[in-house]
């Protein structure tokens, strides 16, 4: 992710401005290798998740999210799958846990490690 891909949205009351991270290319990845998070310095990102946002977090379903994405014609990678699987599910414990965005992508990236060629 990098800052172009950042929106800015108001409340529903046409105050409040928010920031929104967004990234199709990283949406639903095969891996992690080339991920960055540009949000990672943003105090934001270690803070709490909001009870509104935890309860949100708690209704994911990926393996819904898979169905409904073959039900329109995407028949995504077993990788991509496993990915969303996954990362739904950290996203669900760590909110459980207490964790904050930052903590959970320091579970997911570490950073400066390097893959061996397979």
């Amino acid at each position: 992710m990098h800052a172009g891909n950042i929106l800015t949205c108001r409340d529903e009351q046409g105050h409040g401005l928010s920031l929104v991270t967004i990234d199709n290319g990283y949406c639903l990845p095969e891996s992690f290798e080339d991920c960055t998070f540009e949000w990672l310095c943003w105090p934001q990102c270690r803070q709490p998740f909001s009870e509104e946002m935890v309860e949100y977090i708690r209704s994911l379903d990926a393996e819904e999210d898979i169905a409904i994405l073959r039900f329109h014609g995407w028949d995504m990678s077993g990788k991509c799958e496993r990915i969303l699987c996954v990362t739904t599910m950290l996203l669900k414990k760590g909110v459980d846990t207490g964790l904050a965005a930052f903590h959970m992508r320091s579970i997911l990236c570490r950073d400066g490690a390097r893959r061996s060629p397979e």
